[in-house]
Parts: C-alpha cells; sequence; structure tokens
C-alpha cells in the first residue's frame, strides 16, 4: 500500500495523495536525491491482469519523455513498481484543473479573454504533443491544470497516453465504458471504434471544451452515457450562436466546425485550429 512517507523506486517519498481518479492515483513526492517537488501518477491495481495494455501503457509513457510545450505538464520518469505496475513521474504544478476554475463561474460562461488565452494554449500543447506522435484520447477538463489562474493563467495538460490502459488489443472496452474518461468529450469516431480515436478525436474533444467554457453548458448531454454518445453520433449541436449571440460570428463557427461530427468537416489539426482561433484572441 502506498502512502505518506513510503518510498518509490528507491527515489521517491510520497509526501500526500493529491487525487484519485478511474485509472489511477496521483501522489505528490518528493525526489529523495533532489528535494523536488513530483507528481507520481499510479493506475489502479487492477489493470496488472492486462498485460498487453500495460506494454502499450509503457510503450506511449515513454513517449511522453519526448515532448516539450510549456502547455503540457512534462514527464520526467517512467519506472516499474515491485509488483510490475508502471507508474509515471511528473512535474508538480501547483493550481486547479480547468474544471475546478470553470466551476468557480458559478454557472456562467467563463470571461472570453481567459477562454481565448486558454484556448490557444492547449491548442499548441496537443499540436506539440501530435508531433512527437502522442495521442490524448482522454482531453477533458479534469485533465488540465491552470497554474497561476486568472490574468497570467497557463494552461497544463497532463495524462496523455494513459487512457490506453482501458483498451485491449482488438480495441475494444476492458473496462465498464463508465470507467473511461467522460462521455461529453468523446468524437463519434471514438465513441464507435476506441482503436479509431486519433488526432482529430482530440481536436473534438477541445472543441467540446471550448464550447462548454464559452457557453457553461455541454453540447451533447443525457441521464446515461448511451444517450450522449447516441446524440453525438446522431445529430449535430446546437449552434453556440444560439447561447450565445454576443460572441463573434466567426469564433462560433470555429468551436461549430472543431466538434464536427465527421472528420472530414473538422480541422485537420490542433494546430489548424490554433490558428483559427488566434484573430478571436483580441491580442490577449
Amino acid at each position: 500500500m502506498i502512502g505518506p512517507g513510503s518510498v518509490v523506486a528507491q527515489a521517491y517519498r510520497v509526501e500526500r495523495k493529491v487525487g484519485r481518479g478511474a485509472m489511477g492515483t496521483v501522489f505528490e513526492a518528493t525526489v529523495i536525491a533532489t528535494g523536488e517537488r513530483v507528481a507520481l501518477k499510479i493506475p489502479h491495481e487492477c489493470f496488472l491482469a492486462d498485460r498487453s495494455a500495460l506494454k502499450r501503457f509503457m510503450r506511449e509513457a515513454t513517449a511522453t519523455l519526448t515532448i516539450r510545450s510549456p502547455f503540457v505538464i512534462r514527464t520526467m520518469a517512467v519506472g516499474k513498481l515491485p509488483t510490475g505496475m508502471p507508474f509515471l513521474a511528473m512535474e508538480f504544478v501547483d493550481g486547479p484543473s480547468l474544471a475546478e476554475l470553470m466551476d468557480r463561474f458559478a454557472g456562467a460562461p467563463m470571461p472570453l479573454p481567459l477562454a481565448m488565452r486558454l484556448l490557444l494554449q492547449l491548442a499548441e500543447g496537443l499540436s506539440t504533443a501530435h508531433e512527437a506522435g502522442v495521442i490524448h484520447r482522454d482531453l477533458k477538463p479534469g485533465n488540465v491544470l491552470v497554474a497561476s489562474p486568472g490574468g497570467g493563467a497557463v494552461a497544463r495538460i497532463f495524462d496523455f497516453g494513459l487512457s490506453v490502459l482501458a483498451f485491449d488489443e482488438a480495441g475494444r472496452l476492458t473496462l465498464s465504458g463508465t470507467t473511461f474518461g467522460t462521455p461529453q468529450y468523446m468524437a463519434p469516431e471514438q465513441i464507435r471504434a476506441a482503436k479509431h480515436a486519433g488526432v482529430q478525436s482530440d481536436v473534438y474533444a477541445l472543441g467540446v471544451m471550448a464550447y462548454e467554457m464559452l457557453a457553461a453548458r455541454w453540447p451533447f448531454s443525457g441521464p446515461t452515457a448511451l444517450d450522449i454518445w447516441h446524440a453525438a453520433t446522431h445529430f449535430d449541436a446546437i449552434p453556440l450562436s444560439k447561447h450565445r449571440p454576443d460572441l463573434p460570428a466567426g469564433l462560433c463557427g470555429v468551436v461549430m466546425r472543431a466538434m464536427a461530427r465527421e472528420t472530414g468537416a473538422r480541422f485537420e489539426s490542433a494546430e489548424d485550429l490554433r490558428c483559427a482561433l488566434a484573430p478571436f484572441a483580441g491580442g490577449d
């Protein structure tokens, strides 16, 4: 059992548990040799039963070591526990998640300058990751930390590649669908077959996040994940302009294109999306 005071890989001393999600637990830890603060991400023990998934996780986690962006939390090391369970050591960022930051607006849209600042950063971070051959597959506000929330806010994406633990070799969910990510952010092609998730699936997820930040609501919602997935694969979302007629029409169009049901109608890359958003940043 890992807890405060535990030593991981003879290199990290666990200080406290930061959070627990569907895929794993995050601890704040100290690098024993240097005193540096890090975040340790350790998947839940139930994943030990799927050795092929663990191998894929190690492969993708190792790939994240090459990502260098001010908008992506840096992976510092990838290792294994004595049980064989892999873990990630990442830089520690002290700040709320984007989901927590949005909650501070009490159901109101995020101010446009702040939303645009964060969206441009997220698009740039995604683009850098994609160039390194890493696709997120589970991009959502809970997987973004915001350092210095406010005028100098900096968005930092994390949890790249962790979602591969949820799939077997055929791309089928190995766990209940409710344990994988958040249905509202999954692109139609990812809903139909998880193995089809690619660069444009991340673009879709960022489009949903933009819609949510600017409209204070999801484009699709429902009582169950199946209801949300059915709506996302069969219908177009209510145009953002209907909720926010005060926004520039061009910006609303960019967000809706990012969420297009068919990949051919969507932006081809995160960089294309960033370039389309840039004219609406207002110099912030």
